[in-house]
């Protein structure tokens, strides 16, 4: 557990979550995202700056069609396994 000053105790997973699904399924009700830019260790590699990462997400929200975005291969390997089997 990685214990940091004026931080909540964390437990984390080996991937990042990423739920691009949500936005395509749930279009109508989503205006804006929690894009969580600490650096945390794990297995999900993120090849753009965290301003890129803020601006890729801003595209994706402004786009008709979510499923060719971009943020997907900028930020990879991720997981999205309980919003598929629920928590």
């Amino acid at each position: 557990m990685d214990k940091q000053a004026g931080s909540h105790n964390s437990l984390y997973s080996e991937l990042n979550v990423l739920n691009l699904e949500i936005l395509s399924d749930h279009r109508d009700l989503i205006t804006d995202v929690l894009i969580d830019l600490r650096d945390i260790q794990t297995e999900t590699k993120v090849n753009a700056s965290k301003s890129e990462v803020i601006g890729s997400f801003k595209a994706l929200l402004d786009e008709e069609n979510i499923t060719d975005a971009k943020i997907a291969t900028l930020i990879a390997p991720t997981n999205n396994a309980q919003y598929r089997k629920g928590v």
